[in-house]
């Protein structure tokens, strides 16, 4: 199991390799992007509406959000540390990508699946691509109860690259 000071490190540090736009995105985009196949283990949780205290301005992200967020940001990160060093080069990409997703809720209510995919690509932001306008949500299947409930993902590119690598990762997330 992965205690929860070293899901805050891969965080960090992924969130710290953010290039907010100098000459190094073009050098990436000529790379390519490769496949990137992962699962994202636990029941799949939708991006809930931010709340706003009473006498502020400031706008909170519920607790159960964020930590979703950060458990799909945790799996990105160990799924890009998995490929080949030459590959891990192309994340984040700036390039557009299509995100592909199977999806598995356990019994009891379903959370609406578009909520589902703006939680993974809010919790993919800074470690697979830049910013999720780069993205080409694609809901494949929904089925439900399962006794495995995850969600399984495939960031493709938009075009075919000769030579894409692919990196398969199964992560469970421990509170």
């Amino acid at each position: 199991m992965v205690t929860k000071r070293q899901i805050n490190q891969l965080v960090t540090r992924s969130v710290r390799s953010r290039n907010p736009g100098n000459a190094e995105p073009r050098a990436r985009r000529r790379a390519g992007t490769p496949t990137l196949i992962f699962t994202i283990m636990g029941p799949p949780v939708g991006k809930q509406r931010a709340r706003s205290a009473v006498h502020s301005a400031r706008h909170v992200t519920p607790k159960k959000t964020r930590e979703y967020e950060k458990h799909v940001g945790v799996t990105a990160r160990m799924a890009v540390l998995r490929l080949l060093p030459e590959l891990q080069q192309a994340f984040p990409t700036y390039e557009q990508v299509y995100l592909d997703l199977e999806i598995y809720h356990e019994n009891g209510r379903k959370p609406d699946s578009d909520n589902v995919v703006k939680a993974i690509e809010d919790g993919c932001t800074g470690i697979l691509w830049d910013d999720d306008r780069h993205v080409l949500p694609r809901v494949q299947r929904e089925s439900w109860p399962d006794d495995r409930p995850r969600v399984e993902v495939r960031i493709a590119p938009t075009e075919d690259h000769p030579g894409n690598g692919v990196a398969l990762c199964e992560f469970e997330y421990a509170d």
